[in-house]
């Protein structure tokens, strides 16, 4: 599961998941490794910028994604996770459109288009209207 904005609403949504996933059989650790988070700086990762107690639980090892080919700088963003990982879900929890179209996004919009194989939630109108 990728989830692309990872404030409250994103945490809140990946812990209750998580849960199930637990109460379904798997340990914590394989539920935790079906977890992908993507917040403004990009995908959580160890030594990442501004990550909150609430997505410590879902940062990724650096070892992780050492080998994954990347669209540009250090921050791994979206269409890198989409393009690397295989995820099966893509929640959007993001508060406005620009959050998708921003400068620290740059390939997002690309992302959610590749992304159409798998089925997309999404939890903010402001994205689906700036469309």
């Amino acid at each position: 599961m990728l989830f692309f904005g990872f404030g409250s609403a994103g945490i809140g949504i990946a812990n209750l998941k998580r849960k199930a996933m637990r109460q379904a059989g798997l340990s914590e650790e394989e539920a935790g490794k079906r977890f992908y988070a993507v917040d403004r700086h990009g995908l959580l990762i160890e030594g990442a910028k501004d990550i909150a107690p609430g997505q410590q639980p879902f940062v990724r090892r650096n070892e992780e994604v050492k080998g994954w080919k990347r669209t540009g700088g250090d921050e791994i963003g979206l269409l890198d996770v989409v393009k690397n990982a295989k995820v099966t879900v893509l929640g959007g929890l993001f508060r406005t459109a620009e959050y998708i179209h921003g400068s620290r996004s740059a390939g997002n919009g690309q992302a959610y288009g590749e992304s159409r194989h798998f089925p997309l939630v999404e939890s903010d109108i402001s994205f689906r209207v700036s469309l």
